[in-house]
C-alpha cells in the first residue's frame, strides 16, 4: 500500500512518499551559512546534525516559498542523506487508495516532481526526493 505525507509550503500542496519521510519538526530555526549551493536556503540542526533546507522557490518554479521562518521542517531521507523541506502546514499521512495518483500532464514536467496526488479536491505535487538531492549535488537548477 502506497502512503504519502502531505504538507503545504509557499502556497503549494506537496506529497512525499511515506518511506522517505523521517519526521516533521515544529519551527526549527534555519541558519544561513556562506557559500551554500543556490538551492539551499540554509541549514537546520536536528539530532546534532546539520541538515540542508531546500529553497523550494529556486527548485520548483511553481512554488512561492519566501525564505522566511516556517512553521515546520519536513525531514526526508534521500540517497544522499537527510534534507529539510519548509512547510507552513502539515496535512497528515494518507493512503494512496484514498485519492488518485496521476502522472504530470504532457509538457508540464517539473524537475523533482514525479506526479500528482489528488485528495479531497486538492492536488498535491509528489516530490521525487532523490531527484531533488541529485540536483542539489549537481547544482542543476
Amino acid at each position: 500500500m502506497r502512503r504519502f505525507g502531505l504538507f503545504r509550503g509557499g502556497g503549494i500542496d506537496y506529497a512525499v512518499p511515506l518511506q522517505r519521510l523521517v519526521r516533521i519538526l515544529p519551527g526549527e530555526r534555519c541558519y544561513l551559512l556562506p557559500q551554500l549551493p543556490q538551492a539551499v536556503a540554509g541549514v537546520i540542526v536536528a539530532d546534532g546534525q546539520l541538515i540542508p533546507q531546500l529553497d523550494l522557490a529556486k527548485i520548483l518554479p511553481c512554488s512561492e516559498y519566501q525564505n522566511e521562518q516556517t512553521a515546520y521542517q519536513v525531514l526526508v531521507e534521500s540517497e544522499c542523506g537527510t534534507l529539510a523541506l519548509p512547510a507552513d502546514q502539515t496535512c497528515g499521512i494518507i493512503a494512496g487508495e484514498n485519492g488518485a495518483v496521476t502522472a504530470l500532464a504532457e509538457g508540464s514536467a517539473v524537475h523533482g516532481v514525479s506526479g500528482e496526488f489528488h485528495f479531497q479536491e486538492r492536488i498535491f505535487k509528489i516530490l521525487d526526493i532523490d531527484c531533488l538531492a541529485i540536483g542539489l549535488i549537481q547544482e542543476s537548477w
